[in-house]
């Protein structure tokens, strides 16, 4: 039954964007054009970084991103105690430069409390944004989150999204605190409209 309704759901977020496509044809624009995009083009970054990797393996995967033309990176993080990350997040700031943007990613492993411990070790070195701190339907936690941040004045965006499917699930994103949204290619707003 699950897998059915994947499917559905992917189907129509599919029929949704060609759908999009064809009215942005019709207006003789780009699709991100008629969505209301003001520029044609976007910061990428690489990621890289498993949290199996050793303090040494990390620094130097992470470098050879910085080499080969990237300028941010994300690397994962949560799989022992803040402090191990902490210090990690310092010695690849020292390697890779005061400039070079990195972005943490905790594939939703920590509560707000843990990720506060994180973040306060952390924060000098510059944090890009914080991908998936929490559970991502936590709405509550991340909420917490976003406020221990503003109560500390160590605010880092909060990044959500890839577990969303709905357009709604990123409008109470945007209510708990979350800064950096990260749709798939899979939402579809067709079926919100329709309810």
């Amino acid at each position: 039954k699950e897998r059915a309704a994947v499917g559905t759901f992917q189907a129509m977020s599919q029929l949704e964007l060609m759908m999009f496509d064809l009215l942005a044809r019709r207006k003789g624009m780009p699709l991100h054009r008629m969505l209301g995009a003001k520029r044609d083009y976007c910061d990428v970054y690489k990621g890289g970084g498993s949290v199996l990797r050793s303090d040494e393996e990390l620094v130097e995967e992470l470098v050879a991103i910085k080499e080969a033309g990237f300028r941010a990176t994300k690397f994962k993080i949560s799989i022992a105690e803040p402090e191990r990350d902490i210090r990690r997040m310092e010695k690849v700031r020292r390697a890779l430069g005061p400039d070079f943007r990195i972005a943490v990613d905790s594939n939703q492993a920590w509560d707000a409390e843990t990720c506060m411990e994180f973040i306060r070790g952390a924060h000098e070195y510059g944090i890009e944004w914080y991908e998936e701190p929490v559970q991502a339907y936590e709405m509550e936690e991340i909420e917490r989150l976003s406020s221990m941040m503003k109560e500390e004045g160590l605010e880092v965006p909060i990044a959500m999204g890839e577990s969303a499917k709905h357009f709604n699930d990123y409008v109470s994103y945007v209510k708990a605190g979350v800064k950096v949204l990260q749709p798939l290619p899979f939402m579809y707003t067709l079926a919100e409209t329709l309810r």
